[in-house]
């Protein structure tokens, strides 16, 4: 009876000894990272609508909605687009758009004047090389 009981816990150390070795061997490594604050000049519900401001201007350039959608983040948080706020109180976007549907093939790099909203779209043709 002995023999069988050790028998019986020796195969069980055996099959359990790889999953033990599997677990071990796989641990994340958790990283910190120290939160960052951003703090920018203009207002966020004013770059949020300087953000309107640049994807109407694009939409209109290249034809209206039917022709050109702009990438998803200038339809989102303004935080979450590339822009650049000017030292002269104007903010410049620079975005991509396309076809509806269809990979972005249009660069598009349009300031926002804050004080009155005007808009000038700087460039908005292939998209160039970074």
């Amino acid at each position: 009876m002995n023999q069988l009981f050790l028998i019986s816990l020796t195969l069980t150390a055996i099959t359990l000894t790889p999953f033990s070795v599997f677990a071990q061997n796989n641990r994340t490594t958790e990283r910190r990272t120290q939160p960052t604050t951003v703090v920018y000049r203009i207002t966020i519900p004013n770059l949020n609508r300087a953000k309107n401001y640049a994807r109407q201007a694009a939409e209109e350039r290249n034809g209206g909605l039917r022709y050109y959608r702009a990438e998803a983040l200038m339809h989102g948080p303004v935080e979450k687009t590339r822009f650049v706020e000017n030292s002269d109180g104007t903010v410049t976007f620079t975005f991509y758009g396309g076809a509806p549907g269809a990979a972005p093939t249009i660069e598009s790099v349009v300031t926002v004047a804050i004080n009155g909203w005007k808009t000038y779209v700087n460039y908005n043709g292939a998209i160039r090389e970074r």
